[in-house]
């Protein structure tokens, strides 16, 4: 579609299923780009509003067996919510079991409407991504290049106010500080949504729009991840552009690299860990002090990993384990955190063997390489975007929050139905011509 038409009055004559779709779509997806760590609820209103009404209308839901990166999910939560037995934090990790089995499911939920519900349902559904995402893109543009002038303009009001013997009074003195650190919590929703959302493009417009918009978008995207202060998704993004390119190109084994890679960091996670701080990488004062900090934690965790390399301490125990042993963790003069694991490894393989140990991790390791699997043989106008978010999502995995923070999973999620949608859109649009 051209872009022009985008404002004709009859592309805005929805019926009330695609008016719920619409308004609900763009409302989570905007609230997901800003406040990240609502995430789950915005999964739980977009998923759930997109079910409920296929279901109203007695879509088909029944589409055959259950797809193979089901099962590996599954077998994953069942591992977790059996580790409630032997877990130092057995609420949390129930908790994480029963959430991971949630959200697998609603995704395959959100699957099995998409290829049935009505053409025009999908058209709007990712209409609204696509210009909600744009809007979510330009207000964290906006906000980086300012450094946060936005919400500094939206607060002073507030922080500017002051209540005196019954007045009020502003204090045009107010300073609003914002700390980077908490905006860095948007940018892995915006690194995962990108993908999906240049996918949509393709579904949405055609020729040079389409061109010029997929451009646009994505420089912005990169522009912002770069004017922001966490580095991981600098990394995640250039990586994630690299597989992108490379799919685009068709490269023959570009999935089967991509599942060795995925493994090899499994197997590579405690020797490494072990070596950064045994070559003094802590002490190196050209690195950043974050990533000397890692060092030391990663190390820490590797060293606990041996008391129960098995079974693990359980899913998301690190927390409540780092916070009994705190306050007795050295902290010698030369390092920037004291020896401490923190509350989880800021590394997804790492994490997965101490939480999970050998056994969860095996498992955590098959679903990944079922996930690369499933993505690889997709067609070939679907792929690269595909690989490109899975990228994104492990190589933030690797160095950055943790892997069982219910904001973090129900972001993959929020990824999963933009991206189902999206690809159900295609195929729907390519049967029809």
């Amino acid at each position: 579609m051209d872009i022009r038409r985008w404002f004709a009055p009859e592309v805005w004559r929805l019926d009330r299923p695609s008016w719920a779709l619409a308004i609900v779509t763009t409302a989570a997806t905007l609230v997901y780009l800003t406040t990240s760590w609502m995430a789950v609820g915005t999964f739980v209103a977009v998923g759930g509003t997109f079910v409920l009404l296929a279901w109203r209308r007695q879509y088909d839901f029944a589409q055959g067996p259950l797809p193979t990166w089901l099962a590996a999910g599954l077998l994953l939560s069942a591992y977790i919510l059996v580790s409630v037995a032997w877990s130092r934090d057995p609420p949390t990790t129930l908790f994480i079991a029963l959430l991971i089995a949630a959200l697998l499911t609603a995704t395959l939920l959100v699957q099995r409407a998409a290829a049935s519900v009505p053409l025009h349902w999908l058209e709007h559904t990712t209409r609204s991504l696509l210009v909600a995402a744009i809007l979510g893109l330009i207000f964290a543009l906006i906000e980086e290049a300012s450094g946060h002038g936005l919400k500094r303009l939206i607060y002073w009001p507030v922080r500017a106010a002051k209540l005196n013997d019954g007045s009020l009074t502003f204090d045009p003195t107010t300073k609003v500080l914002i700390n980077d650190y908490v905006t860095n919590w948007n940018m892995p929703p915006l690194a995962f949504l990108l993908w999906p959302i240049l996918l949509i493009c393709d579904c949405q417009l055609r020729g040079r729009d389409r061109t010029y918009t997929k451009a646009v978008i994505l420089t912005a995207g990169v522009a912002t991840i770069f004017l922001s202060r966490h580095w991981t998704s600098m990394a995640a993004i250039v990586a994630a552009c690299a597989v992108f390119g490379l799919a685009l190109l068709r490269q023959r084994y570009l999935t089967r690299l991509l599942q060795v890679l995925w493994v090899a960091s499994f197997v590579v996670a405690i020797p490494l860990a072990t070596a950064g701080l045994a070559n003094d990488w802590h002490l190196d004062q050209r690195l950043k002090s974050s990533f000397r900090a890692r060092v030391i934690l990663w190390s820490v965790t590797a060293e606990r990993f041996w008391q129960n390399p098995v079974l693990g301490v359980g899913a998301a125990s690190t927390k409540k384990l780092d916070h009994e042993t705190f306050r007795q963790a050295e902290q010698p003069a030369t390092f920037v955190y004291a020896r401490r694991t923190g509350p989880h490894a800021h590394n997804f393989p790492l994490q997965s063997l101490y939480e999970l140990g050998i056994i969860g991790t095996l498992l955590f390791a098959a679903f990944g390489v079922v996930l690369i699997e499933a993505a690889g043989r997709t067609e070939q106008r679907l792929r690269p975007y595909l690989l490109g978010a899975l990228t994104t999502v492990w190589i933030m995995g690797l160095s950055s929050f943790g892997l069982f923070e219910a904001w973090f999973l129900g972001s993959f999620a929020m990824t999963a139905f933009a991206a189902i949608v999206g690809c159900s859109y295609r195929r729907r649009l390519s049967a029809d011509d």
